[in-house]
């Protein structure tokens, strides 16, 4: 009895041993380089031959790919482009297989994902992309056939039609928009609003999202928790951005202004600056104020976001006026105060935006250009 149960004790003992031994050799593969001919570069220009195959060629960082490099895989698939702790963000493959051709745009874990381009034989398709696969609207031309665009789900075609002649629409996200799959920012336009879900249609139209709008600040010190990630996906998929402050009078407009300019970036084609205006307490003078700082920072004039209420309170008959109007008011679509992007539901359903509802905007008057133009 006593030898069976040491038996049994030393096979438990070997078997936790292959285990922990199983998890140290594993995390040495994905810690530490696997290299064959050469030393590990850790800073600067290098090469470096894999014992797989693979041979990287490019700038490195703390012993990681960073910058610019070429990767050429064992296959004979050759990867160049921006490199962040050694993944390739930003670039281009060129496929050994001459059928599937070349790939330009977004990657994650070396697979188109993001805004892309391929080019292959008797295809081209130019959209987003998820896990190595198109989805969502993608531009098509299929061999000889005219371009059309494509509705893509789980990689495959469905009989969904892209309506192009409706207006544009966008969506705006805070932290309560967390689970986004980017790729299915389309609405179906065939359902009841606010009703935009496209989840088990088969058939209908759809309206490409066209713009996101991300809550960035609050106040003198808040920052929205999910800013940084909603822009950098926003981004790597190609949005059209833009950005807002909601004005919080605990702290004074310069101090909103600082804390918006302090973690707010534009790109060249961003939408203007955005103070959202929903809290009584406010003065004109204050509001101009951040106005003037937030333009004079950025040199873009800013737009404001309000509603009825505020937009009597704050807007109608001051300077403020001047201003470009984002202008929200449910339920009613016959007043906009001459806005040009206009919030019409906050009860929205998108089945891109999992488990929250959303708000829907569209250009009222003008084009998507004007307004990055901060044009009124």
């Amino acid at each position: 009895m006593i030898t069976t149960e040491i038996n049994k004790a030393m096979c438990g003992l070997r078997g936790a041993m292959a285990v922990t031994l199983a998890a140290a050799v594993l995390l040495v593969a994905v810690s530490v380089p696997l290299y064959a001919r050469n030393k590990p570069v850790t800073d600067g220009k290098g090469k470096m031959v894999y014992l797989n195959g693979d041979v990287y060629n490019g700038n490195w960082q703390g012993g990681l790919r960073y910058g610019h490099g070429k990767l050429k895989t064992a296959s004979g698939d050759v990867y160049e482009g921006e490199w962040v702790a050694d993944q390739l963000i930003t670039g281009k493959v060129r496929y050994k297989d001459k059928k599937l051709g070349t790939y330009e745009g977004s990657f994650r874990n070396l697979k188109p994902d993001g805004y892309g381009k391929l080019n292959a034989k008797n295809l081209k398709q130019e959209g987003r992309w998820l896990d190595g696969k198109p989805e969502g609207i993608i531009k098509e031309k299929a061999g000889k056939e005219k371009e059309r665009l494509v509705v893509y789900r789980d990689g495959k075609r469905t009989n969904l039609t892209v309506n192009t002649d409706g207006p544009v629409m966008g969506v705006d996200m805070s932290r309560y928009q967390s689970d986004v799959v980017w790729p299915q920012l389309y609405l179906y336009t065939d359902g009841t609003e606010p009703d935009f879900r496209t989840l088990g249609a088969d058939k209908g139209n759809v309206s490409p999202v066209e713009f996101v709008i991300l809550k960035a600040t609050e106040g003198g010190d808040h920052v929205d928790r999910m800013l940084a990630t909603h822009t950098a996906e926003a981004r790597r998929h190609n949005f059209v951005k833009g950005f807002y402050h909601f004005y919080n009078t605990t702290s004074s407009a310069s101090v909103n202004a600082a804390n918006y300019i302090a973690n707010v970036h534009l790109d060249e084609d961003d939408l203007p600056p955005i103070l959202d205006i929903e809290r009584e307490g406010e003065s004109v003078d204050s509001l101009l104020h951040w106005m003037h700082l937030v333009e004079k920072h950025f040199g873009r004039k800013p737009m404001i976001y309000t509603n009825e209420r505020y937009y009597k309170m704050y807007v109608e008959g001051t300077p403020l006026e001047k201003y470009p109007l984002w202008y929200s008011r449910y339920g009613r679509k016959d007043i906009d105060r001459g806005a040009r992007l206009f919030q019409f539901t906050d009860q929205g359903l998108v089945d891109g935006i999992r488990g929250s509802k959303a708000d829907i905007n569209v250009i009222r008057r003008g084009s998507l250009k004007d307004i990055i133009k901060s044009k009124r």
